[in-house]
Parts: structure tokens; sequence; C-alpha cells
């Protein structure tokens, strides 16, 4: 039997014809093929027994025809015959038939059909010309059915209208994929094949990045003009319009919001809450904590840092896992609210491109890359790596986020990431107060949509005096101190109490970094005999080895040369500054100097009281500028060997050395203003 030969088998086994038509006589057992061309086979064999159910009759001019219910004769080549034996073969086995199998079926029709004398019919599609690939008709309902563009960084995006509600979707999503397979069928009626499908996303991917527009897309929340948006993530595609005038419930925006699988949905607000029903959930230790962290709430609403970094600190049994949970839930839910730190940067900035908010649990300390890392996240930073299967091409995560770190040990030691962080403590739950988890959660619950409605109130007041607020003196973070005392009112608070709150919780972060930092530890210890040293970076290693246990000078925590205890103090500048203490470089002769002064003094056995707000000392002095503390300064000129004076210079406030000193030695000390 050669190969183009398509046997069947009865019931007994052996192959008979049909007498009639001289086509192979199907039973309902078919032989099982085997080798590399069994499925191509099988179908073909389908397609015959398709094919015997048709009235097909032979034509005194030897053309095949089909004749229909009517009578009418249609031509078996036909575009027309040819779909409707597609249609027919797809409604009984649920598979896709070509038109080339459709044909190679149709040459196992013999000649020998019986005559008839009917003509075909004229208005039958009789064309030999191949019919629209399904590639095709792909892009034709994308193109249809969507808006195509792309992004700042050419990734091809979809937006899909459907109701009156836009979804935006990466092209190369499978969500994307499961969507036009769907729509597909709808219209088609069958299913389009694997390349077919490929061939059409990489159609509509040059489409939407060469004729699309660019657009921006975001996650979660996101700025148009003078409001804010933030998509709830609800089946509703509502979101959140949040003016300075207040806030409502739309289903229309002029943003593109993506949602990642992780998004997960946001309570809907209702009017009329308190954030005070925090204070239920959150077992903070006093008000400033508590102005501080709804102050943080507020500001990871906005869709632009820079944030600060939340870190929650507290001993076992305070709730610290379940606070962080929380906290994320009124912001940007999640499948997994907290996580362990990250591996590795790429880790960092998959998370960072997929969630709103990055939440990490339970951490003893921070490896130096990683603290780097997060201080970029939270300010602003990107991260580039080569794009997979190219040599030259870039991929760049740039992303700002609100960041939330929870663990018992200080968790903010490096100074750059103190001056980024909000300390948080939390007080241990007696037992006589604990309550179920279950119990709690659903209290939470059921407070979340009055909580961030009160949250949305107090962004939408942020939002109406922000232009307003004017402080003279502005700290680190800047921008996120003006926002919040901007949405003090909105919260009943006095105007001042967050900026003094923020302040002292400064202080605390410094003084925490600077004991966890043993360099400045020694420094600190060395200002506080003398007001000032003055040498080479090998004598200042040797005089501050001299301070500190012979444990630690031996450890890895101690720089073993001159280099390596410039780059320590380097570090540690902003934090030493902050307390009053100034390190000027200089060089004389061919020689490297540190000089190391007070500009004030500073206790050594408590930390430095919180500052007034800049506006209530502006009105103290009468000056927009106010002087620094004269008490501390006389203190700090009598002490001085040199002597010296205050000099206002540039509109800063520096100490000047009396001119007799050596002209030749380093410049003097310039403290600045605090």
């Amino acid at each position: 039997m050669s190969d183009d030969e398509i046997p069947f088998a009865d019931m007994s086994g052996d192959a008979h014809q049909n007498a009639d038509s001289g086509l192979p006589k199907s039973t309902s057992n078919v032989v099982d093929f085997t080798g590399a061309r069994s499925k191509h086979k099988t179908k073909t064999l389908r397609l015959v027994e398709l094919l015997r159910t048709f009235c097909i009759r032979r034509t005194p001019d030897h053309v095949l025809v089909s004749l229909d219910a009517a009578g009418a004769a249609v031509p078996i080549k036909s575009k027309t015959f040819i779909d409707q034996v597609r249609k027919s073969y797809f409604e009984a086995h649920q598979d896709s038939a070509t038109r080339n199998a459709v044909e190679e079926a149709l040459n196992y029709i013999g000649s020998d059909a019986p005559e008839t004398d009917v003509t075909p019919d004229p208005s039958a599609d009789t064309s030999t010309e191949p019919s629209v690939s399904a590639s095709q008709l792909l892009v034709e309902l994308a193109r249809t059915k969507t808006e195509l563009f792309h992004d700042n960084q050419d990734a091809a995006y979809a937006t899909i209208v459907q109701d009156e509600r836009h979804e935006t979707l990466k092209l190369r999503s499978n969500k994307f994929r499961c969507w036009l397979n769907r729509e597909f069928y709808k219209d088609f009626g069958k299913i389009p094949g694997g390349q077919a499908k490929s061939d059409a996303l990489s159609t509509l991917e040059g489409l939407a990045v060469h004729d699309g527009p660019r657009r921006d897309v975001h996650r979660r929340t996101a700025e148009a003009g003078n409001a804010i948006f933030i998509d709830l993530g609800n089946d509703a595609r509502e979101m959140v319009e949040v003016t300075g005038d207040g806030w409502r419930i739309v289903t229309k925006a002029p943003i593109k919001f993506l949602r990642p699988k992780t998004l997960h949905a946001l309570p809907r607000p209702v009017s009329g809450g308190s954030v005070d029903e925090l204070r239920t959930f959150f077992n903070l230790k006093d008000e400033s904590h508590f102005k501080l962290l709804v102050a943080w709430l507020v500001a990871a609403l906005r869709p632009r840092g820079p944030y600060p970094i939340l870190c929650l600190q507290a001993e076992h049994g305070a709730g610290k896992s379940t606070a962080t949970r929380f906290a994320r839930e009124l912001v940007d839910p999640n499948p997994s609210p907290i996580r362990s730190a990250p591996r590795e940067m790429r880790d960092l900035a998959i998370e960072s491109n997929s969630s709103h908010v990055l939440a990490y649990d339970n951490l003893s300390g921070l490896p130096v890359w990683l603290s780097d890392a997060l201080c970029r996240v939270s300010t602003g930073g990107g991260f580039a790596t080569r794009g997979l299967f190219t040599d030259d091409e870039e991929i760049i995560f740039d992303a700002v986020r609100p960041i939330i770190l929870n663990g018992i040990d200080d968790i903010a030691t490096r100074a750059d990431l103190a001056d980024r962080s909000l300390l948080i403590a939390l007080s241990r739950i007696p037992p006589d107060e604990r309550r179920p988890e279950k119990e709690l959660i659903a209290g939470f619950q059921e407070a979340k949509p009055r909580i961030f409605g009160a949250l949305l109130t107090g962004l939408s007041g942020a939002l109406a005096r922000e232009p307003s607020v004017k402080l003279s003196a502005l700290p680190r973070m800047a921008d996120f101190v003006i926002f919040a005392t901007a949405a003090e009112r909105a919260f009943g608070w006095k105007d001042g109490e967050f900026y003094a709150a923020y302040i002292e919780n400064q202080q605390q972060a410094i003084a925490a970094s600077l004991e966890a930092n043993a360099v400045a530890s020694a420094i600190m210890e060395l200002l506080d005999k003398q007001f000032e040293w003055s040498g080479k970076a090998t004598d200042l290693l040797k005089e501050l080895g001299t301070l500190v246990p012979n444990e630690l000078r031996r450890s890895r925590d101690w720089p073993r040369a001159a280099n390596a205890l410039t780059k320590r103090i380097g570090e540690s500048l902003p934090s030493l500054r902050h307390l009053g203490i100034e390190v000027v470089r200089g060089r004389t002769n061919d020689r490297r100097n540190i000089t190391l002064c007070r500009a004030r003094k500073v206790g050594t056995d408590q930390a430095p009281a919180a500052a007034p707000p800049p506006s209530a000392r502006a009105e103290e002095t009468g000056e927009d500028d106010p002087p620094p503390d004269l008490t501390d300064l006389t203190a700090f000129a009598d002490s001085t060997p040199h002597g010296g004076e205050w000099k206002k210079v540039a509109g800063r406030w520096i100490w000047t050395a009396p001119s007799t000193r050596n002209p030749g030695a380093p410049q003097p000390c310039r403290p600045e203003r605090t």
C-alpha cells in the first residue's frame, strides 16, 4: 500500500470499498497510524469522512459539485464550500482544519461520483486565490478593538475598551494573548494557530512602536494636571480622582494604568472617617510617631517622590509584621504583602517595576549594596541591564517607590539611609490585651474603607495647601516635609506639629546611625575632649585608635588604612554636621590635612532637643534667616584656643579664625548653621 492510500477498517479489520462512490468505506473503528505523519493522516481521514456526508455529484463537464438542501450546486474547490467544510469540522471535533488540509482531503473524492445535470450556482465563489490568513485577521481585530501605543522605552501596549471601561495590557503579556484568542473565537468561531499569533503580535508591536503615540504608563497612582488618580484595582475598573477640592470615584481618566498580576484591590473609600482609627491597629509608642505614620501613608498615595523609608522597630510580640501588612493594605494591596529582602539588584528592580510599595519583613541589618539601593529607590534612581538576546540594548528600571522595613535591631545604621528614614517604635502588646489575628484582621477590614477615605481627605487638603506652605529652613526630604505640613489642618493638627515630630525623629535616626558607626563615635569622643583637631589622616587613625577597645580595632568594622578612614569619614559627614561637627580637608606643603571641630556643644549623654519649626524661629527673631544659637556660639568661641568670630558670608553663618593664625595652615573649620 502506498503512502497516499487511506485505509479504513471495519469491525473485522478488513478494508473494503464503497460500491457507489469508489471511496473508502468508513466504520467507527479507524486504524491508529504510527509514525511522524500519523496525526496529519488522522485529520485527513476525519475530513474524508466528513466529506462523505455531503451530497457530491459530477456534472457533465466533469466538475465535482456539492448539492445543498435547495438543490443548488456549489463547486467543491470553491472558497464557499471549503469554508463550510472547515466550519463543520470544527463543530464536530473542536479542532481547526486549514484550507490546505481540506483541499488535500478533496483529492480523495473520486471522479466516478454520480452524475447530475444541475449546473453550478453562478453566484458561488469559485476563486482559487488563498483566503485571508489568521494572522491578518488577528491584526485587524486588534487594531479595530484596541488603541496601540508605546512608552518611553518603546515597550508596546494596547488599551482595550469594553463597556466604556479601559484596560491597558502589554502586547507580550499572557493576558493580552488570552484576550486575543477569546475575541478571535467569538468573531470567527475558530482557534488561531500558534504561528499566526506570533506573527500577529510581532506586527502589532511594530505598529504600536512606529505608528502609535508615546504615552506614560502608571501603576496604582498617577498625576494629571492638578489631580491625582488612584487605581482601586477592582473589577469595575474604578479610580479615585483627588484634587484640592476633594475626592470622587470615577471610571474614566486621562491615565494609562497597568495592572500587574500582583495588584490587588483597594477598598472603596467612604467619606466621614478619621485617621484616629489607625491607633487601634498600630501599637505606637507616642503621638509623634502616629503623626509620622499618617504623613507617610498620605505621601505614599502620591505618584511622585521622594518618599521617606518607613522603619518599624520593636521587640518580639509588638506586631511588626501585622503593622507592615496593614500599612501596605492602605496604599498598595498585594497577594504577598511582606517579603524577605531581595538577594540581588535585579530582584529589587523587577519588584520595583511591578509594585508601588515595597515591604520587607523581619530584617536583621542590611548589606551595604541593599542599603544604597533602597536609598536610590526611595528618592529616585535607575538600574540598567542588558536586554535578553541582544548585544547592545539595555533594559532600564527607573522607579521611585515608598518602602517599609521592619525588624528588631536598628535597620537604618548607615548615615544616608538614616537621613531618608522615619523610625517608628512599636510597643510590646501585653498578654491581657492580645487579640486573635482573625478578629484583628476582621476589624481592620471593616474600618479600612473609612480610614482610606480619611487619608484621601488629607491628600486633598495637602494638594490645596502645598503651594502656600513656606518653610524658612528646609530639612532633608524637603518635598515630603512640605507636603506633610500642608496636610496638617486636614487632620486637625496644629501648625508645626508635624515639623517638630519630624526633626526630633531625624535627630534620633542620626544618633542611632552614629552609634552604629565606630569611626563617627570615636570622632565624637575625641571632640568631647577638645574642640578642634588637625593633622594627617594617618595621625588621626592612630589618635582614634586609642579611644576604642582593642577588640573593635582588630575587627572588620575598623579601618586599617588612612584612605579607608577618609572614606568612612566621608560617609558620616551629613550626620556629623547635623550634630555640629565639621570636617575640613586641606593641603599644606604637599601634605593633606584633616581638620575636625565643633560648631556648638552637643550633650553626649542625651540626644539634641528638637528644633522649633523655622516659621516659629523667624517670628521670635523677627528675621527670615535668624542667627545660630548665640549661647552655643559663645561657649564655642570661649573654649577654642585660637579664638575667632562668627560672620555671615553669602547668607551662611561661618566660623572664621583670626588673621594671626598661620597662613599656611588648613582652611578654618566652617560649621554649618544648625
